[in-house]
């Protein structure tokens, strides 16, 4: 069974202690590859785990709806944070003179 089959099934019918156990899972098979990409548009290691934590929180947010690729949609996901902390970061740098 795929993780995506194993997740819905668990959040649809499992207790706390298992769908807990499932966002362990998850978040320690993708957390190497979230802060690797995070990484290659981010310097600062606190955006980097920044970005990285909230791609989970998103993740975990929308956790009812079924997920067709967990790993397609986590890693689009922190590319699009890291990009958009990126372009906010750009928006608050003002000229000193």
């Amino acid at each position: 069974m795929t993780d995506e089959k194993k997740l819905y099934k668990i959040v649809k019918n499992g207790s706390k202690d298992k769908i807990d156990e499932m966002f362990n899972y998850i978040y320690d098979k993708y957390k190497p590859l979230l802060i690797f990409i995070a990484s290659k548009y981010l310097n600062n290691p606190f955006d980097v785990m920044d970005v990285v934590q909230d791609t989970f929180i998103e993740f975990f947010n929308s956790v009812h709806k079924e997920h067709l690729n967990i790993k397609y949609l986590l890693t689009i996901t922190c590319k699009h944070n890291a990009l958009d902390l990126i372009r906010k970061n750009k928006k608050i740098v003002t000229n000193v003179e």
